[in-house]
C-alpha cells in the first residue's frame, strides 16, 4: 500500500505543468495596459504639449494607476516547441466604475525573473 501511495504521488507530480497560471498573467496584462497609457500620454505630450495631454484626458484616458485587471481565467494553454506558451485568456479590465470583459490570446515566455509577454505572430 505504501508503494502504491508513493507511485500515485509521483504520477501526480509528473502530470504537473510548469505552464503559467492566472496569477502570473494578471500583473503582466495590467502592466501592459498601464504602459500603453503612459506611452499614449507621452506621445500626446510630444506632439501637442500640455494641450495634447489635455485632449486625451478630455477623451477619457485614465491615469495608469486607475487601470485594474481582475478575474483572469485561462481558457486554454498550449506549450510550444520552444517552451513558450500560447494562452487563451479572459479577464476584466476595471477603471473606476466601468468594467469590460476581454478575451484574447497571449504568448508568454519564462525567464529567470518569471513570466513575460512576448509578441505572438498574427493569425
Amino acid at each position: 500500500m505504501k508503494y502504491l501511495s508513493i507511485t500515485l504521488v509521483l504520477a501526480g507530480l509528473a502530470g504537473c505543468s510548469d505552464a503559467p497560471e492566472a496569477a502570473d498573467v494578471q500583473p503582466l496584462v495590467e502592466d501592459s495596459l498601464r504602459s500603453g497609457i503612459v506611452h499614449a500620454r507621452s506621445m500626446a505630450e510630444t506632439l501637442g504639449g500640455a494641450d495634447g495631454v489635455a485632449f486625451i484626458e478630455s477623451l477619457g484616458a485614465p491615469e495608469p494607476a486607475d487601470v485594474q485587471v481582475e478575474h483572469v481565467q485561462i481558457l486554454d494553454s498550449r506549450e510550444l516547441d520552444h517552451g513558450d506558451y500560447d494562452l487563451d485568456v479572459r479577464y476584466d479590465v476595471v477603471v473606476g466604475d466601468e468594467r469590460e470583459v476581454v478575451s484574447r490570446r497571449l504568448r508568454l515566455n519564462e525567464t529567470a525573473d518569471g513570466w513575460r509577454l512576448v509578441p505572438a505572430p498574427s493569425r
